[in-house]
This record gives C-alpha cells, sequence and structure tokens, in this order.
C-alpha cells in the first residue's frame, strides 16, 4: 500500500527555456493495517499517462535528469555521498503534447535502506500500478561515464535490474550515460564502448540502447522526445508476481539480489576499464 502526497515545487529559472507546468508526487510505504485504501489516488496515474522509470546508482544523476527536464530547479539534488531518493517520487510534464510521468525510483545501494527494502518498494510499486492496467513506456537507467572502473556495487545493481526487467522488456530500456563534463571525450568514449562491448554487450543485444546525456535541458528533453509513443510494456516481475502470483522472494530480481550478497566483497570485486 502507497501513500501518494502532492506539493508545489519550487521553480528556478536560470539554465531553463521556458519549462512545462510540472506536478510532483511521492510514494511512500505505509503500513498495511492502518491505511484506507483510497489513500492511493490511483486516478493520478492513468492508462494514457507515458510513464517512464529512472534508475540506477546513487549519484549517476538520475534526480538532476528530472529536475532538468521538469524545470523543478535543484530540489532533492543528491551532490553528496548520501542517496536523495529515499522513496518513489513521480514527476508529471509535457512532452509533444503527451503527458509524462517520470518515476523516480531509489538506488540499491541506497545509504539509509538495505536493498531488500528498496526491491520491496520498488515491486510494490511496479505490481500495484501494473495490476490497474498502467503500464511503463520505457526505462532509463543511470551510469557515471566518470567512473573508470565498473565497481562491485553497480555491477550488482545492474544484474538485479537485468532480473528485474527480464530479456522481454530489455528493447525499452535506455542506458544513460552522465558526467560527460567531468571526463576528456576521448577517455569517456572509450569507456563507452568498454560499456557496450562488455557489461551492456547482453542488454544491447536484446534491444537496449545507449544515449550520452549531456546535463543540459536541451539534451534531456530530446532523450524523452525519443521515447513519446511507445507501447506500453510489462517487466518480468511484474509478470512473475502479477500474473503468476509469486512471491517476491520466489522472482529471479531477488534470487539474484540473495545469490550476490558478499560477492563482491572479495579482492574481484573492482573490474578496471
Amino acid at each position: 500500500m502507497f501513500r501518494l502526497l502532492f506539493g508545489s515545487a519550487d521553480r528556478r529559472k536560470e539554465d531553463y527555456r521556458s519549462p512545462p507546468e510540472t506536478q510532483s508526487s511521492k510514494l511512500t510505504p505505509a503500513g498495511p493495517s492502518n491505511i484506507p485504501n483510497d489513500e492511493f489516488q490511483s486516478e493520478e496515474l492513468t492508462k494514457n499517462d507515458i510513464i517512464i522509470a529512472v534508475m540506477g546508482s546513487t549519484g549517476t544523476g538520475k534526480s538532476s535528469f528530472i529536475a532538468r527536464a521538469t524545470g523543478n530547479g535543484d530540489r532533492g539534488v543528491g551532490h553528496l555521498l548520501t542517496s536523495y531518493t529515499k522513496d518513489i517520487e513521480a514527476t508529471r510534464c509535457t512532452i509533444e503534447g503527451s503527458n509524462v510521468v517520470l518515476v523516480d525510483t531509489p538506488s540499491f545501494d541506497n545509504t539509509n535502506k538495505p536493498d531488500s527494502e528498496i526491491l520491496e518498494s520498488i515491486s510494490a510499486w511496479l505490481t500495484k500500478t501494473y495490476s490497474e492496467e498502467t503500464l511503463l513506456s520505457a526505462i532509463l537507467y543511470f551510469h557515471r561515464i566518470s567512473d573508470n572502473r565498473m565497481a562491485g556495487t553497480p555491477l550488482r545493481n545492474l544484474r538485479i535490474f537485468q532480473k528485474l526487467c527480464g530479456n522481454k522488456a530489455m528493447s525499452r530500456v535506455v542506458l544513460v550515460t552522465t558526467m560527460w563534463d567531468e571526463v576528456d571525450e576521448y577517455v569517456g568514449n572509450e569507456r563507452l564502448e568498454e560499456l557496450k562491448g562488455n557489461y551492456w554487450k547482453q542488454m544491447i543485444a536484446l534491444g537496449s540502447r545507449t544515449y550520452c546525456y549531456q546535463n543540459t535541458y536541451e539534451s534531456s528533453r530530446q532523450l524523452l522526445s525519443q521515447l513519446v509513443g511507445r507501447k506500453p510494456f510489462k517487466v518480468s516481475l511484474q509478470n512473475e508476481m502479477v500474473d503468476h502470483g509469486q512471491k517476491l522472494q520466489h522472482t529471479r530480481a531477488e534470487r539474484m539480489q540473495f545469490s550476490l550478497l558478499g560477492q563482491f566483497n572479495g579482492p574481484h570485486a573492482v573490474s578496471t576499464y
């Protein structure tokens, strides 16, 4: 069960070109017995909305991307090592006349909650919306191109993400690289090729594509405009839990998460580009 809270967001004019009106909401886990059913205002998400999930490790720029794309300034952007997005937060904006909802998800390496709680929160939101026939249109998975190595935590997160989505949903995934202003272009391109030829190779073979986000309003809107009109889809986790009635602990994502516990803590925890 979730509670949907609305609040006005401060708007900052610099760096943005007449951004559209936006509406922000936060989906926070609530107790199963003390919250009435009507507290989850499902009417706020409709079948006509283009719902795009934003996922990735802490510090990869998820919240910053949403702030740029929607014109909500730097509110909530996590510049420090602490993960900002503790709960699932949705922001509505307009892209080429279409209602787009960007869903900012907490990272599995969240500093405030264990990975098991994060997966539970994400799965609860996915199954709730899917049960109401509200589907995703795309998933953006963020990665820092400024990282010169694929550390244990990002690699673990990527593997859990792959199991959460499943092979059939890979064609709806965009692998977004960020922090290009922090690296030499040649070095960044080399790292991107390594990602595409190694860690992301299977995902790209299944239809995922990459996008180099330039940390600007124009770059964010260009990416989102490419996603308008995509047919909604379901991810593997939704199919397992809703269509087949499986418990979270029996899903591929949960089993992968459990199998990776401690796996990246040894001498082979880091792979350098």
